[in-house]
């Protein structure tokens, strides 16, 4: 028996404006989803945008698994849910903003940048990932040179590290587990004692150093900022040279 869904039938976006070239429908599709998702205000399965937004399944899947890589939306293998990640609420953000660089864990990445003049990275966690959501790159000559959007592993990444303090032990063996199962090779497996040793002292001392784990040469000290739930939660790290 086909589940029906519970959800109140979406409303499309406004007619767009008329246009001398042709309208790009995929643009179209992600801005409604947005729309969608801000509606709802929960997390939605591939076939609740299907029936609400009267979409393909096929491409309905294929655009929610473009805008996860992208670092947009964030997918739940429990329930094979998505949800917008806070990179989204970042969107159209400017420096020069006033407003918007009220925001305190802005202030507080404009400020470390200004102190140390290395690259400081606001990251949330994405499936098994830390991604980053917002950057401020290195101002002085010999930095580390990360890009928006770039990912690590949760189980094997200071970023990363920094998020699964946050967790509990049994949601940090589980992730662990699931990361030496999709790995590549073996130099790229973790311990689980290792692992849980790792957190343990994180939520000790309240942040995460790691030299050379990710990239040779580099360095990152991350810290997990404090979290209102069901808010997701972030880390910001400062990458700097190994030595």
């Amino acid at each position: 028996m086909t589940r029906k869904s519970t959800l109140p039938k979406r409303r499309r976006l406004a007619t767009p404006l008329p246009t001398e070239g042709r309208q790009v429908k995929s643009a179209l599709r992600v801005l409604e989803l947005l729309e969608f998702f801000d509606d709802m205000q929960r997390e939605l399965t591939v076939m609740d945008v299907v029936r609400n937004l009267n979409y393909p399944q096929s491409s309905t899947t294929e655009l929610l698994q473009t805008l996860v890589a992208a670092g947009f939306l964030s997918f739940n293998p429990n329930g094979r849910t998505y949800r917008p990640t806070v990179r989204v609420a970042l969107l159209g953000r400017s420096r020069n903003s006033e407003i918007l660089l009220a925001g305190p864990t802005l202030r507080l990445m404009e400020r470390l940048s200004e102190l140390t003049g290395e690259t400081i990275m606001l990251a949330t966690r994405n499936g098994q990932f830390a991604q980053y959501i917002d950057i401020i790159q290195a101002t002085i000559p010999k930095r580390v040179h990360t890009a928006l959007g770039n990912v690590r592993p949760l189980a094997r990444s200071g970023t990363g590290y920094a998020l699964l303090s946050t967790l509990s032990d049994d949601e940090v063996i589980r992730i662990i587990m699931r990361h030496n199962a999709y790995a590549p090779d073996d130099a790229q497996k973790v311990k689980q004692r290792d692992v849980l040793d790792t957190v343990a002292t994180v939520r000790e001392r309240g942040y995460a150093i790691t030299r050379d784990l990710v990239s040779s040469g580099a360095a990152v000290i991350a810290a997990p900022l404090p979290t209102q739930n069901p808010g997701p939660a972030m880390v910001i790290g400062i990458g700097c040279p190994s030595d």
